[in-house]
């Protein structure tokens, strides 16, 4: 099998558990090799912003670009899920129905 990299015999070997984990664990590769990739542009093009700023106006490679995965607390996904909830519920006070089905603003 290509992307797992077994050949045929190994592969009708695998029960479909370790078929799966083993995608999974690809796929968990795959993105961890995106995430290095991400990390070593976003460094360069923080370098080559930086050279044509201002020597006390220099920002970091978190200001200029920053991704998803450099929040390590767990905490803050917690949070903007339930940020998210409160916000959809909001949003469902506002467009409450009239008996007419129309959406109130």
């Amino acid at each position: 099998m290509g992307v797992l990299g077994k050949d045929p015999e190994v592969f009708g070997r695998w029960l479909v558990g370790d078929v799966i984990d083993a995608y999974i664990a690809r796929r968990e590769y795959e993105a961890e090799q995106a995430k290095t990739t991400a990390g070593l542009i976003r460094a360069a093009t923080t370098i080559l912003v930086n050279l044509q700023l201002d020597k006390h106006k220099k920002v970091t490679q978190h200001e200029l670009w920053p991704f998803p995965w450099d929040e390590e607390d767990g905490e803050d996904d917690y949070r903007s899920s339930v940020k998210a909830v409160e916000t959809i519920n909001e949003l469902k006070k506002k467009r409450a129905k009239d008996g007419n089905g129309n959406i109130q603003p």
